[in-house]
């Protein structure tokens, strides 16, 4: 039933939970609360969000139960009716015409009017039920059209904070109250784009760098906090209702929201993600599969954070902006132009599309499986497509992804990161054949084989299954997470995330550190679906999972952290450019030279020895010569 599946999401158990959580408050912090609500009305609001360099746990002090309660009772008064409409409709419907409640046409009217409802809802509240929107606007396979629709406003397009307000908290966070002309000859008062914790300005530096400037909105952190809070508390009391341990998730999320309202900690993570995608599984530089802008050194704090700018258009703008470049919607001539038109313009769009969703699984595979340090909040609003301008023209190197707002993070340690690796892999080995084959089959032997594996790999990543969850439970769970769609899930599950037999209801605890993995899944699998597309990502990443679990098991350095060698690529730090030497300062004496010498015959002879295949010869040429020239050195000293 549609309220019935509605009311099972997320999201929605979000809501109930700021409601429930903020009255079952433990009453012996009351006392803390009522000295931060005296310190509040003695020194005022700006006081306390001035502690933010250092003060975040006076800023965490902010949320009190009186405004806790006031946001949920706000929110929930909302989104009651809305469930209530969904309910009458069906009845309505099962009284005129039994058996056609679930027919979707029934209900347009109720999703324009309920997702408009919700989404300015969420506009007044913000704090996390903006986060919860976000991911709801990207799940194109579980809610309505006019949802996704209407909440993809959520990702960049929120009511910004005032210019003046923008200017004083760079001006204190980076110049220390002087104006802000002494770094900027320019900065653009409209942002590019508001979103749920920061907005971002186009800027120019004295010294003539393009830049992208953000900016935390004031209050934020103590939004959070309380909504957090209230979301803890409540999945804390209804465990046993609630389909997985929600409290863990949560308590994951809070953690990550800590790091993502601290931009230093951005700073830094950008450049890891930045050497995550520029280097192969195995650590070799290589071309980008994305683009990640860069922090500009010294021109970041808590509250603000300087980078470069790349020219760019939002995802959630894409298409409207190629529309202009592509045939009209209603060309002169009769239908069946219409029709090509219609049908040549689908067609580039899905193979745009598709275009970018292999530089996002790219760039993901790289970072789980290389670096195993991963972006954790992927959505639409966070990536950005490089190669079009503002009037929808197209340039040679369209598409190009950029990755935005690395303020989410997660490192994987070498252990957990071989663990997915080997769930990938084995993922991809339950094809269809081997899912629909007899138990006493051959493959239904090897079926039940990769079961246990599987649930033994998840164990061993900290899974647990409620009483009763078999390694079924564990296989469905890792199918539909990296699997291919069209394969069945095992014992009977729903691939509905929201259905009542979906796996995900028999997970007692799910992994903290693949929560955010989890969400990078999500969205790569409501792209492809938004697309129509088949994309199972156990396929896409089976060469990369394959060299985590089967390369060496030494420690070495993160790529981030390696010296660059010569010709390979870097992090541009302003540092590493071409110094001039000469030949005495590179000390190229003759001794130097034939040691130069001796190092390229040997490459000569390995070379030959794998393109040829000449067995011993090439060694023995490459032995001949080595001997030769340690004979000559020798004489020569």
């Amino acid at each position: 039933e549609k309220w019935a599946a509605m009311a099972a999401t997320p999201l929605l158990w979000l809501s109930l939970a700021c409601g429930a959580a903020a009255m079952a408050a433990p009453c012996a912090r009351r006392s803390v609360r009522t000295t931060a609500i005296a310190k509040r009305g003695f020194m005022g609001r700006d006081y306390f969000s001035r502690q933010m360099h250092g003060g975040r746990n006076l800023e965490k002090m902010h949320a009190m139960p009186i405004e806790r309660v006031q946001r949920s009772f706000s929110f929930w008064s909302n989104v009651a009716p809305i469930f209530l409409a969904y309910k009458i409709r069906e009845m309505q419907l099962q009284k005129q015409n039994p058996g056609e409640g679930d027919d979707d046409i029934h209900y347009t009217d109720v999703h324009e009017w309920g997702s408009e409802k919700l989404l300015r809802t969420i506009e007044n509240l913000q704090g996390f039920y903006v986060k919860s929107g976000q991911i709801m606007s990207t799940r194109v396979d579980l809610f309505p059209k006019a949802y996704t629709q209407k909440l993809m406003a959520l990702q960049d397009s929120l009511p910004p904070i005032p210019p003046e307000e923008a200017r004083r908290i760079i001006q204190e966070d980076l110049l220390d109250g002087r104006p802000i002309e002494e770094i900027f000859s320019s900065f653009d008062d409209k942002p590019l784009g508001a979103a749920s914790i920061a907005q971002v300005h186009r800027a120019t530096l004295v010294d003539g760098r393009e830049v992208a400037v953000k900016v935390q909105r004031p209050g934020i952190e103590r939004l959070l906090s309380g909504d957090l809070g209230n979301l803890k508390t409540f999945a804390k009391a209804l465990n046993n209702v609630l389909p997985v341990d929600y409290f863990k998730v949560f308590s994951e999320l809070e953690k990550v929201v800590q790091y993502e309202l601290d931009f230093l900690q951005e700073a830094q993570a950008a450049r890891k993600v930045y050497s995550a995608v520029t280097h192969t599984v195995d650590g070799v530089p290589t071309k980008p599969s994305v683009r990640v802008p860069l922090p500009i050194p010294g021109l970041a704090s808590r509250r603000v954070l300087v980078m470069e700018y790349i020219e760019g258009v939002p995802l959630t703008q894409l298409a409207k902006k190629m529309n202009g470049n592509m045939p009209s919607d209603k060309p002169a001539g009769n239908g069946a132009l219409s029709r090509i038109s219609e049908s040549v313009r689908e067609a580039a769009k899905k193979t745009i599309g598709v275009k970018i969703l292999e530089q996002l699984t790219e760039a993901y595979g790289r970072m789980i499986f290389g670096a195993g340090f991963i972006h954790g909040d992927p959505h639409p609003g966070n990536l950005m497509v490089e190669g079009i301008d503002s009037n929808g023209n197209l340039s040679p190197n369209f598409p190009k992804l950029v990755l935005l707002d690395c303020g989410q993070f997660k490192q994987l340690s070498n252990d957990d990161r071989k663990r997915l690796a080997r769930l990938v892999m084995l993922a991809g080995k339950l094809t269809e054949e081997i899912m629909l084959a007899a138990e006493d089959s051959p493959l239904g032997v090897r079926r039940k084989q990769l079961f246990r594996e599987i649930l033994e790999t998840g164990q061993a990543m900290g899974l647990e299954l409620l009483p009763g969850a078999n390694e079924e439970t564990a296989a469905a769970v890792t199918l539909l997470l990296f699997g291919d769609p069209k394969v069945p899930l095992p014992g009977g599950y729903s691939s509905n995330e929201l259905a009542a037999g979906t796996p995900l209801k028999a997970i007692a605890n799910f992994p903290q550190h693949l929560v955010l993995l989890g969400r990078a899944t999500v969205m790569i699998k409501g792209l492809a679906k938004r697309l129509e597309v088949r994309w199972p990502l156990a396929e896409k990443w089976k060469d990369m999972a394959e060299h985590a679990v089967y390369s060496s098991s030494s420690t070495s350095l993160p790529v981030w952290s390696i010296i660059p060698k010569t010709g390979a690529q870097s992090l541009p730090t302003g540092t590493n450019l071409p110094v001039a030497t000469t030949n005495a300062e590179k000390g190229h004496s003759l001794a130097h030279v034939l040691s130069t010498f001796n190092l390229s015959l040997r490459l000569l002879g390995l070379w030959f020895l794998s393109r040829l295949r000449v067995g011993n010869v090439a060694l023995r040429v490459a032995s001949a010569a080595n001997a030769m020239v340690q004979q000559f050195r020798r004489r020569l000293a």
